[in-house]
């Protein structure tokens, strides 16, 4: 207990556990000498003590209330200085100019880092430009149920990251959420977990309110064996069996990636980055193509054409029993295929494709023309040499990859052009019997 005068004040510390608490009871509050003996006894407490005080002021004329001061100012003696208590945080202070005077603003001083909406299974979040058109979408989801169940139900995307242990943030128009819709339903079914069953509704609704009644056309569209041009990624589903029919015959792939992109002479295309199976003469592996789909040849304006139509086309739109057979005529056509490896003289009689390369004084600064396949038959004697067609027509060679990645690797790696004028011929293996 410290005491002034009591004519004027009595000042007494409490001792807390982390604070210490400087009450002044006075009757005279207004009083010049209470402030000075009260900055004295500040002085001397702040010298013997460490802990930051409070100052409550007993004022009888106020009727015993107790008013705190937390910034209450005093006038000390010239030369005295009291230690300033520093506070390990950060102060962060906006400067602004308001009408000509300077505006010091207290800036939110919590961390950039910090997500306000992270508590909320999903976020959507929409752009707009300074004219106020919107100019995107993103949906964040933060839910640790939804991740859970997409790293059970989606396990091929490539060119995605399929790692669902922290927020997932997908652009519209949610092509990874679009093509697996069906499976987070099923999902959504045979769970028994009801916060897992209330999550992916949630999602699904969220789905469908972005689609909103153009997505029931477009569902309705596809089911019916049709599809546009911009709509073409919704039936391609990564990981699907797609079938090409070339030259009278087909062939299966597996699609990978897929895009839009635009030729200056043919128009717009739909990219499709797909791998097979194959052998260059030296190993038997999965090898990368790609396959177009161009909008001027296969659509008319904006219309609608059959998906069976197309040039490549997801195996699940043929019927059941055709494609079953069709598999079957695949797979017994590739062992076949894998019993002709190596170099050999057989009679055959069938389609070949004639290699014709262009002529020496050939340049088009518009492309990047290395020959094409000719289609033609013959009946004969033919040697089947899959390793010395690869170095003969290093361009149009299809790479073996010894995993299963298949990435096509066509615009970058393969050799420049050597302008070689030997025939090459290659024997289509889909005929020979």
């Amino acid at each position: 207990m410290v005491k002034s005068d009591p004519a004027h004040a009595t000042i007494s510390v409490r001792q807390g556990s982390d604070v210490r608490v400087l009450v002044v009871d006075s009757l005279h509050s207004s009083s010049s000498a209470y402030f000075v003996r009260t900055s004295i006894i500040l002085i001397e407490l702040y010298h013997h003590h460490t802990t930051p005080f409070f100052l409550l002021n007993h004022n009888h004329d106020t009727m015993g209330e107790e008013v705190e001061h937390k910034d209450a100012t005093v006038q000390l003696p010239d030369g005295v200085e009291v230690p300033a208590e520093v506070r390990c945080e950060v102060k962060n202070l906006l400067l602004r100019n308001k009408k000509g005077e300077i505006e010091i603003v207290e800036k939110n001083g919590k961390s950039k880092t910090e997500d306000p909406y992270s508590k909320y299974a999903l976020v959507s979040k929409q752009s707009f430009d300074e004219n106020h058109k919107l100019t995107g979408t993103t949906l964040e989801i933060n839910s640790p149920q939804l991740l859970k169940v997409l790293k059970e139900v989606i396990t091929f995307y490539p060119g995605e990251p399929l790692d669902f242990t922290n927020k997932f943030t997908l652009v519209d128009p949610f092509m990874m959420l679009v093509h697996y819709r069906e499976d987070l339903r099923a999902y959504r079914e045979k769970t028994e977990d009801t916060t897992v069953k209330m999550h992916i509704a949630l999602l699904l609704d969220y789905l469908d309110d972005e689609a909103g009644p153009k997505g029931i056309e477009i569902k309705d569209m596809i089911s019916a064996g049709l599809i546009t041009f911009p709509l073409l990624w919704m039936i391609f589903k990564p990981g699907d069996i797609v079938v090409e029919h070339s030259n009278g015959h087909a062939r299966l792939f597996q699609v990978r990636k897929h895009g839009y992109g635009e030729s200056r002479t043919g128009g717009k295309y739909f990219d499709l980055s797909c791998s097979f199976v194959s052998y260059d003469g030296t190993k038997v592996g999965i090898a990368g193509d790609r396959l177009r789909i161009w909008d001027r040849q296969e659509f008319f304006g904006l219309f609608s054409t059959s998906i069976t139509s197309l040039s490549v086309f997801p195996l699940k739109f043929i019927p059941a029993s055709e494609r079953v057979a069709l598999q079957d005529a695949m797979a017994e056509r590739g062992r076949r295929y894998l019993k002709i490896r190596e170099m050999c003289v057989m009679q055959y009689h069938g389609l070949f494709l004639y290699l014709k390369r262009p002529p020496w004084d050939y340049y088009n600064e518009n492309a990047d023309y290395d020959g094409t396949f000719l289609p033609e038959t013959m009946s004969g004697r033919v040697i089947i040499d899959p390793k010395t067609f690869n170095e003969e027509a290093r361009k149009k060679k299809e790479e073996v990859s010894g995993d299963e990645s298949g990435e096509d690797d066509t615009d970058g790696k393969r050799d420049k052009k050597e302008g070689k004028s030997s025939k090459i011929i290659k024997i289509a293996y889909y005929s020979i019997y």
